[in-house]
């Protein structure tokens, strides 16, 4: 078994390190992967064997990394198009790439380019607009998750500054969306954060 950890650069975070289990009580820690700092989340291509890492940071930037025999590759780096990414997901044909903006409360949706599996500038921003009750933490919108549906048609935003589910028709053929709409609204000051599919049950699982 193996974690990858992100670690933040401005809280003294070295990059990226892999925890390793060769069993149940027996872990080790790799020397740190530099060229990747501040990686909050990331998600794994097993179509092109690529690992997608945002780097939250003011001027966000997504990596693309792909892990070899002799350590990480740094293949490319490209901007969000939004303030402190934290969230990235892959449609279900591995060939569009969302990404969620926390900071600036925007969403963007790149196209990858199929012969080098890098994201296409520029992507489609999804700005969304609005506040929350809690002034603390919902001043504005906050975009914190982005999430394919399984019947591959929709690409879901959570805002956890406006307390919404947004919705946006996605297709996997040319990687249009459709118009805004509000799929949840969850209670006010709820904060939403990320949305999951139950791997059986017709179910998605809201955390907040």
């Amino acid at each position: 078994m193996r974690l990858h950890l992100g670690t933040y650069a401005r809280n003294g975070g070295a990059g990226l390190h892999c925890l390793e289990s060769s069993g149940p009580s027996n872990w080790s820690l790799r020397d740190p992967f530099p060229g990747a700092q501040n990686a909050s989340f990331g998600t794994y291509s097993s179509r092109h064997d690529l690992y997608y890492f945002v780097d939250e940071q003011a001027e966000g930037a997504l990596g693309a990394y792909r892990e070899t025999s002799g350590g990480w590759e740094a293949l490319a780096r490209v901007p969000t198009f939004g303030a402190d990414p934290c969230y990235v997901a892959l449609d279900a044909g591995q060939s569009y790439l969302a990404i969620a903006n926390y900071g600036s409360g925007s969403a963007a949706l790149f196209r990858l380019d199929p012969a080098t599996e890098i994201p296409v500038a520029p992507p489609i921003l999804l700005q969304n607009a609005g506040t929350g009750p809690d002034q603390d933490r919902q001043d504005g919108p906050h975009a914190h998750c982005v999430c394919f549906s399984r019947d591959k048609r929709w690409l879901f935003v959570v805002d956890l500054g406006t307390d919404e589910v947004l919705a946006y028709a996605f297709d996997p053929a040319d990687g249009s969306l459709g118009e805004r709409r509000i799929a949840f609204s969850a209670p006010q000051g709820s904060g939403p954060r990320h949305l999951v599919y139950h791997p059986i049950l017709p179910l998605a699982l809201l955390v907040r």
